[in-house]
C-alpha cells in the first residue's frame, strides 16, 4: 500500500491523517529492529577478548523463620582473556549467623562458558530486560540477574520474591533456575 493511497476520508481529521503517515513512515524502520532482534545470537559474542563478560545473580529469601533465610550470589566474569566463576551460598541462619557458608571462586574451561551462553540464548534472555520492583516501595534489596557482553549486549531484571508467584514471571523463573544450576554443579 503506498503512502499516497491512505484513505482520504473526511472521517479521518486532519491531524489524525498527518500523524497516520508518520506512523507509516516508520513502520519498515520497526520491522527492520524486530527482525535484527530476531537474529541476535549471544554466542556471536562469545570472544571475551573482544566482548569481556558479566554475568551476575543474586537472591536473598527472608525476611522469614531464621532456617529458611539464604543469600545466593553467582557471577561469571572473564579476566586476562581467561573466564571465572565466584559464588556465595548463604543458608541456615541462626541468631543472627548463618550455620553454612560455601564460596568459591575459579576458572571454567571455554566450553562450559559456551554452555552457559547457550543456555542462556536458549531462554531467550536478550528478551528479559525488565524492572518488576520499580513501581514497588521495599526495604528489601533486590534480587536481580545481569549480563553484559562487551558494550553490545546489556540484559537485566530486578525482582523481589513476591514476583515468582506472577504468570509472566516465567520466563525469567528459567533464568534463575539455570543460574542455581550452574551453583550446584559447581559446589566443590
Amino acid at each position: 500500500m503506498a503512502l499516497s493511497s491512505l484513505p482520504n476520508v473526511n472521517v479521518i481529521g486532519a491531524e489524525t491523517k498527518i500523524l497516520v503517515k508518520k506512523l507509516w513512515k516508520k513502520l519498515p524502520l520497526v520491522s527492520n529492529l524486530s527482525i535484527v532482534e530476531g537474529i541476535l545470537n549471544i554466542l556471536d559474542y562469545s570472544n571475551i577478548k573482544d566482548f569481556p563478560v558479566v554475568i551476575e545473580f543474586f537472591e536473598a529469601g527472608g525476611p522469614v523463620a531464621s532456617g529458611y533465610k539464604y543469600i545466593t550470589h553467582i557471577k561469571v566474569f572473564s579476566k586476562s582473556e581467561k573466564v571465572f566463576l565466584s559464588y556465595r551460598e548463604v543458608r541456615d541462619f541462626v541468631n543472627p549467623k548463618p550455620r553454612l557458608v560455601v564460596s568459591n571462586e575459579k576458572e571454567i574451561p571455554h566450553d562450559v562458558y559456551k554452555e552457559i551462553l547457550t543456555d542462556l540464548n536458549n531462554h531467550k534472555v536478550t528478551e528479559l530486560n525488565r524492572n518488576f520492583i520499580s513501581n514497588t516501595i521495599s526495604e528489601d534489596k533486590p534480587n536481580f540477574f545481569s549480563l553484559t557482553l562487551g558494550n553490545i549486549i546489556r540484559v537485566r531484571f530486578d525482582y523481589l520474591i513476591s514476583h515468582k508467584d506472577l504468570p509472566e514471571f516465567e520466563p525469567y523463573e528459567h533464568i534463575i533456575q539455570l543460574m542455581k544450576n550452574i551453583l550446584f554443579s559447581n559446589l566443590r
